[in-house]
């Protein structure tokens, strides 16, 4: 992970482990949750694992919600390097 250009995780607890663990540096990790435009109690993006449907279905919505601002980042910080 040390050459990664950029490594997403769910929550605080995994950043502190892929830095750790792996090497990462601070600049290459972002916490999905951090992306979400509508502001919420937590960064991090609960975990649906063994839990309701309304949990499931709101934890979806958030990481949807995440990967298309990161997208649409990723594809603006692309054309300012293109120029």
């Amino acid at each position: 992970m040390r050459d990664a250009g950029l490594v997403i995780v769910m929550n605080t607890v995994q950043a502190r482990n892929v830095a750790r663990e792996h090497g990462a540096r601070a600049s290459q990790v972002v916490i999905l949750g951090d992306l979400d435009d509508v502001w919420l109690e937590t960064r991090e993006i609960r975990d649906p694992y063994d839990q309701d449907l309304a949990v499931y279905e709101g934890s979806f919505a958030r990481v949807e919600r995440c990967v298309s601002a990161l997208v649409e980042e990723l594809v603006r910080s692309r054309r300012r390097v293109a120029g």
